[in-house]
């Protein structure tokens, strides 16, 4: 999302799918994902997304007001430059400098 937040509005979405104070990245959550309270979570993300996605296909005003914003919150001077820099991406991490 870095990178594609610079070029165009994002929207984020949070959803209760495990028990709270539990550790991060724990066994806890692990499971608590696969339980009830982590299914009822992901149907609440799911029917969110699809219907703020329905309601996007039935208003294109909304999409058109939202990158009026965004642009005007960037700036008329942004210049985009990508984290990787002018660099390519390394795709063949795996090789040897020797192969």
């Amino acid at each position: 999302m870095s990178d594609v937040s610079w070029v165009t509005p994002t929207v984020g979405l949070s959803t209760a799918t495990f028990v709270p104070v539990s550790a991060g990245h724990s066994w806890q959550n692990v499971a608590a994902a696969g339980s009830t309270i982590g299914v009822k979570g992901a149907i609440v993300a799911t029917k969110t997304l699809a219907l703020t996605a329905a309601e996007l296909f039935r208003n294109p005003s909304e999409i058109a007001s939202a990158k009026a914003e965004f642009e005007t919150r960037r700036g008329p001077n942004f210049i985009y430059k990508a984290m990787l820099g002018d660099r390519k991406p390394p795709l063949d991490y795996r090789k040897t400098k020797t192969e």
